[in-house]
């Protein structure tokens, strides 16, 4: 059985979370005493605050942070990758509630877009692949663990997968329309630059892909 505060599910409860969460609000604040309370009744409390504060490096701007805090969530999301392709990973997991997690994930995507606003390109390139991998991952768990299917189910994921699958497609096709405006208003111009779709091809790869398994099941 697994363990629900395990290293593994705290991770990926932890990097779930940290998708949907302001990363830059707050952070330099993070060690500051409350109102002035630990100055007051704790000295050395308040001076030990102050010597880390003062010994920890300025904060990144927001977008570097956020693009670490998504190559960090890709890089759990492999681990989990490569847990879950193991029989006894993937029951583990399931007992640890991966298939509730990365179903969030996949809702939350919906609700909120892919990438929020003031994201870089790259950031949304993360998002778009790491989004593509929770949606692998729910594919092997659903394959390989019967108990996977059934919490997959009970969650709607079905659902939420034909959801994400329709407004991929009608990203895919807004781009497009702008495109093709574009180069018919700019006549004699060079044609526009490509677009940078090889994360959303992915994400709707992983969409087909787990859509098929699942209505085969």
């Amino acid at each position: 059985k697994g363990q629900y505060l395990g290293l593994l599910p705290t991770l990926l409860r932890y990097s779930v979370a940290s998708l949907g969460a302001c990363r830059a609000d707050g952070a330099s604040d993070a060690l500051a005493p409350e109102g002035g309370v630990a100055l007051e009744e704790d000295p050395d409390l308040a001076l030990g605050l102050a010597f880390v504060a003062a010994l920890r490096p300025p904060p990144p701007p927001p977008q570097q942070a956020e693009e670490e805090s998504l190559e960090f969530v890709d890089g759990t999301f492999a681990l989990l990758a490569a847990v879950v392709s193991v029989a006894s990973g993937t029951a583990a997991l399931t007992d640890c509630g991966i298939v509730p997690a990365l179903s969030g994930l996949i809702a939350q995507e919906i609700e909120d877009g892919a990438t929020p606003a003031g994201s870089s390109e790259l950031s949304g390139m993360l998002r778009e692949y790491v989004t593509a991998q929770a949606i692998a991952i729910l594919e092997q768990a659903t394959v390989v663990n019967t108990a996977a299917f059934a919490a997959f189910n009970d969650a709607g994921g079905l659902d939420l997968l034909a959801s994400r699958l329709c407004r991929e497609v009608e990203r895919c096709r807004t781009m497009w329309e702008q495109d093709r405006t574009t180069s018919t208003d700019g006549a004699g111009a060079a044609p526009p630059a490509p677009r940078a779709l090889g994360p959303t091809r992915g994400v709707l790869c992983s969409l087909v892909n787990c859509i098929t398994v699942v209505l085969q099941q």
